[in-house]
């Protein structure tokens, strides 16, 4: 049903976006963001 329109296209591309999105969330909540975030606020 949905398959047959996700097949070649789409699935590839969200599949690479959500791993995509998965590393940056890794980003934003580690500690690189807390580091930014103190310097933000002594800046």
């Amino acid at each position: 049903m949905k398959k047959h329109v996700v097949k070649n296209r789409r699935f590839p591309v969200v599949l690479v976006a959500s791993f995509f999105l998965l590393i940056l969330a890794g980003f934003i909540y580690s500690k690189p963001f807390k580091i930014l975030k103190e310097v933000v606020a002594v800046g």
